[in-house]
């Protein structure tokens, strides 16, 4: 509680003051609200396991599905997907998930509190591009649930229920929960994504992010966009008629609707506003104070009668809505999103949802176009919803620093708190394909907890002293020290433990984007406006380590530059992506060089060889460190030393 005092001033005779509670946002934790979300967490023992080839032994899982894992994992944002330009043949299992141990998803959920008593909805949440998604292309899709190997029958209901829309670069999207409707007392311990026709090669991409099972009965986020949103009404924000500036036209067996104007701002959704926009409605417009000032990052939600999956367009069309602030105009929108609950169906609303960019305190709503489509349009009222988490489920507004290997930084924009998405690609050795050194240069800090978040336990990173006599000199850095161990804009070097998410869907300021490729995920990253200057240089003994964040950045020959968990000294130019370090000696010696991390290197602990670009598989001769080659290449006939055999080095004792 916090309290504002005005003093005595102006003639008052006393204080006056107001006191304000502020209350903290309640978590959505989605198995109170009726949905148990099937994902392992880590540190504990795997709840769940992917089908085998068989799903169940009665349908076969199609074997070109990538990226299947991500659907087990917490980060709700990664997905599994068809590899593209791949055609399925019809009765093809695409992706499905089991109990570890055989148990029943209804009875308790692998020992989880919650337990289905009643009528259940199992399904997946998955995402597609709207373009030609219609009822046809949608029931190419279903879901069949087995126990013990055996299909599991009974009267089973499909639905596809849009929970959130937005864009994939141009492209309008969807994203939306296919289930079928289970009996109560059903017993099933998998659940399969499966196709009942051919998918052909170049139908838009199916992208699968997690499995679920649900009360049927329960009202919660995942099924209903407007689930915990705020209803504009005159008892909960205050709301009322703008008379001044409506203005209704009487049409034949609606009537002038003044008399159903109130039914905006009541609060219910079951009562309405007859808008016919199948006739010319020209110089109508409906004005209504919604009783408090809107924040641009919340949504703004029409509900209205049951519409047709992909009648965004045609809505906007038809309804052209004007946000006001102070009496001044803000912008006019007519992108509208429509979900709904059962878009193939007729039963349920739809939820028109539009994105303002500018605060507001009304909003003026006008037919530009008499569409037949839209023929006595029911609006029930207004909702304000928080931005939407990909997972379906309602949250604050989370900052994201997106940064991608394949962009330039261009993020200006100051962040605290907020949740990193780092697309890197870091490469496998080539010697036994584990996770090798790879360099890295970022434009945050990030604490030990935060490094380990994002790369894995006993991720391991390291910084460039100096180039001494023939040895590039990297030393340790203690991941386990207290505050910051890795700083912005210092290039290092990196040997990160953890598998990367596979790719990562996000959304803001409604439109979504996704991340291909390796994804690394930490939170609570400040950054500040890093873009002044995209490369930074540490420097020592006539050597620069260079680090970039520009994603076409060219490295001259002669560099020195990490791959497969080697060194390779270049001998042409290379273009680099962002987020990369190179070293260059300040003036070529044409000596030898060898890779030293505290101190090691003799004898290949580091793992890092240092060898000439295109020459790995190569027999080059034997070497000494000032680079002359010796007359044999037979090692036990040189004396004691260190040599260089094939691009190696060899220590001869």
């Amino acid at each position: 509680m916090f309290k504002a005092t005005v003093l005595k001033d102006e003639g008052r005779s006393e204080k006056c003051y107001e006191e304000t509670t502020l209350n903290y946002a309640p978590t959505y934790v989605a198995e109170e609200h009726g949905v148990n979300i099937l994902v392992n967490k880590e540190g504990e023992k795997p709840k769940y396991m992917l089908s085998d080839k068989f799903g169940g032994g009665l349908i076969q899982i199609f074997d070109r599905m990538m990226n299947c894992s991500a659907i087990l994992t917490t980060s709700l944002n990664d997905f599994a997907y068809r590899e593209p330009g791949v055609e399925v043949a019809a009765n093809k299992g695409l992706v499905g998930i089991k109990t570890a141990d055989g148990s029943n998803f209804a009875d308790g959920l692998n020992g989880n509190a919650r337990a289905f008593n009643g009528k259940m909805k199992v399904g997946f949440v998955v995402s597609a591009k709207a373009t030609g998604l219609d009822a046809g292309v949608l029931k190419l899709y279903n879901i069949k649930l087995y126990n013990k190997g055996k299909e599991v029958t009974g009267d089973v209901t499909t639905h596809w229920d849009a929970i959130s829309a937005g864009l994939i670069g141009k492209e309008e999207t969807r994203k939306m929960c296919l289930n079928v409707e289970v009996p109560a007392g059903s017993v099933f311990d998998e659940i399969v994504l499966y196709n009942t026709d051919v998918l052909s090669a170049d139908l838009s991409q199916l992208n699968v992010y997690y499995a679920y099972v649900a009360d049927a009965d329960a009202d919660n986020a995942t099924i209903n966009p407007v689930y915990g949103a705020q209803v504009v009404s005159t008892n909960n924000t205050n709301a009322s008629i703008d008379f001044a500036n409506t203005q209704m036209v009487q049409v034949a067996n609606i009537g002038n609707g003044y008399n159903e104007l109130s039914n905006l701002i009541d609060d219910s959704m079951d009562t309405y506003l007859t808008l016919p926009l199948g006739v010319d409605l020209g110089g109508s417009t409906i004005s209504v104070n919604m009783g408090k000032v809107v924040d641009k990052g919340q949504q703004l939600v029409m509900v209205t009668q049951n519409l047709a999956l992909g009648l965004g367009a045609s809505l906007g069309e038809g309804l052209k809505l004007t946000t006001y602030l102070d009496d001044e105009k803000q912008e006019e929108l007519t992108s509208w999103k429509v979900l709904g609950a059962d878009v193939i169906g007729s039963k349920g609303d739809s939820y028109a949802v539009l994105n303002p960019t500018k605060s507001f305190d009304q909003v003026r709503i006008t037919p530009v176009k008499a569409l037949s489509a839209l023929e006595n349009l029911q609006i029930k009222g207004f909702a304000l919803r928080t931005d939407m988490n990909d997972d379906g489920t309602l949250n604050g507004y989370d900052d994201l620093l997106v940064l991608d290997e394949d962009n330039t930084l261009a993020v200006t924009k100051s962040y605290t708190g907020a949740k990193m998405l780092l697309h890197r690609t870091f490469t496998k050795s080539a010697d036994n394909n584990k996770k090798g050194w790879n360099s890295i240069i970022l434009p945050v800090d990030m604490t030990a907890a935060q490094v380990v978040e994002a790369f894995g336990e006993n991720t391991q990173l390291a910084e460039f002293r100096a180039l001494e006599d023939n040895w590039i000199k990297f030393s340790t850095v203690n991941v386990a020290a207290d505050g910051v161990v890795l700083h912005k804009n210092i290039p290092y070097i990196i040997y990160p433990t953890k598998e990367p998410l596979g790719n990562y869907s996000y959304t803001i300021d409604g439109v979504t984007k996704i991340l291909d490729g390796h994804v690394y995920v930490a939170n609570g990253i400040n950054y500040d406006d890093q873009t002044s200057n995209l490369t930074h240089t540490v420097n020592g003994g006539g050597m620069t380590y260079t680090g970039s964040y520009d994603s076409k950045t060219v490295v001259s020959a002669d560099s020195y530059m990490f791959s497969k968990g080697n060194l390779v000294h270049t001998n042409k130019e290379h273009t680099v992506k962002a987020y990369r370090c190179w070293l260059k000696e300040d003036a070529s010696s044409g000596r030898m060089l060898m890779f030293s991390l505290d101190g090691n290197g003799l004898d290949g602990t580091t793992g890092i060889h240092v060898i000439e670009e295109n020459k790995q598989n190569t027999n080059t001769g034997i070497y000494n460190l000032g680079g002359v080659r010796m007359n044999t290449n037979n090692v036990d006939k040189l004396p004691k030393g260190v040599y260089v055999v094939n691009n190696k080095v060899v220590v001869k004792k």
